[in-house]
């Protein structure tokens, strides 16, 4: 009888010291582990912020072929006037260099080059742009902002001529026929004079 109480007491003993130290049994339900904990304890600290998703940057896209188109309708508009080579300039985003009887850039936003020769006597004053990305333009814009062409040659190389403000004439050589898809291949903003003859190889 003596054995038989000792052993409870000493039981009892061990049971009430596992409780005091936090030991879990084998019997006891596992303890689910929550959202906020699996993410590193941040929820329960205001201090500890998410970094927002950076922004991703649009890529710079060309500028409009009809921006194009109205500046040169304003330098046509503007022909006339001094400081050509300075309006040339600020409205097709190019520096020009050169002498009194030739000017030639290539344009900081459009892919093209720039050639200006001024009117000098027996000549005409010309602006000529050539597209090095021919889809830059096509004929539909042309028409959009200059009219129905006033002469249209197709071949090769198709001609279209407009008659431009002040008098000016701009003539443009097209690929692919005269579609209104057509890319514009060059365009001329020149003075209204004696049209010279079309090259041969046209026809």
């Amino acid at each position: 009888m003596g054995f038989e109480r000792a052993a409870s007491i000493t039981g009892l003993v061990l049971a009430m010291s596992c409780q005091s130290s936090g030991a879990t049994r084998l019997d006891d339900p596992p303890r689910p582990v929550t959202a906020v904990e699996s993410a590193g304890g941040q929820a329960g600290n205001p201090n500890m912020r998410a970094e927002p998703e950076p922004i991703p940057q649009a890529e710079p896209q060309p500028a409009p072929a009809a921006l194009l188109v109205e500046r040169l309708f304003e330098l046509a508009r503007d022909w006339k006037l001094d400081d050509a080579v300075a309006r040339i300039e600020r409205a097709l985003e190019v520096e020009l260099s050169g002498d009194d009887s030739r000017r030639s850039g290539t344009s900081a936003r459009w892919p093209m080059t720039v050639a200006y020769h001024p009117p000098r006597s027996g000549r005409r004053g010309t602006l000529h742009i050539s597209f090095t990305d021919a889809t830059s333009v096509d004929l539909a814009e042309m028409t959009r902002r200059f009219g129905a062409a006033a002469t249209r040659v197709e071949s090769k190389e198709s001609l279209v001529e407009f008659d431009g403000p002040a008098g000016v004439r701009i003539v443009a050589g097209l690929l692919g026929g005269l579609t209104p898809t057509s890319p514009v291949a060059w365009i001329r903003l020149e003075d209204r004079g004696p049209r010279p003859p079309p090259p041969k190889d046209l026809f």
